[in-house]
């Protein structure tokens, strides 16, 4: 598999060649997305105001609640974000008769709190997985560099 590499602002990671990126920013926030093409996904999201990482992955636990009829969740030990020790929650549901897995990821840095959420179908799982996995393993961020000013900064 080819990959290409995301270095934006500081923040970077690699990805297939062929997934699609994009990127969304809202005032204290920023969110970069990778889709497959198919329905598997994976969005960093960082929120500069650094709210408590336990409360991000509660809320996104409550989004897919009330979205989907049935959410099972497994909380997942031993995951980094950053190199950072992070909390980790598997979720399971059923949308349009398929069974979905949506990872989510979260920790808090000096600069800001960040939640990784990757999702995809069972029919993907077994080729899609180890993708996902390695996109999140590979992120990394400059300590030195501040996306949030370089997005934000007032026009010049």
């Amino acid at each position: 598999m080819t990959t290409q590499t995301f270095d934006n602002r500081g923040i970077r990671f690699e990805y297939p060649t062929g997934w699609q990126v994009a990127e969304e920013h809202a005032e204290g926030e920023l969110v970069v997305t990778v889709s497959s093409g198919e329905t598997a996904f994976w969005s960093l999201s960082l929120y500069f105001e650094r709210p408590d990482a336990r409360e991000l992955i509660d809320s996104a636990i409550t989004t897919f609640s009330e979205l989907y009829e049935e959410v099972d969740g497994y909380e997942v030990a031993g995951q980094k974000l950053f190199k950072l020790d992070a909390l980790g929650r598997d979720l399971e549901f059923v949308c349009l008769e398929l069974i979905n897995t949506a990872w989510l990821r979260a920790t808090l840095t000096d600069r800001f709190t960040a939640l990784v959420l990757a999702q995809f179908t069972d029919q993907e799982q077994e080729t899609v997985a180890p993708i996902l996995r390695r996109i999140t393993q590979s992120l990394s961020a400059e300590h030195s560099h501040d996306p949030f000013q370089q997005w934000f900064a007032p026009e010049s």
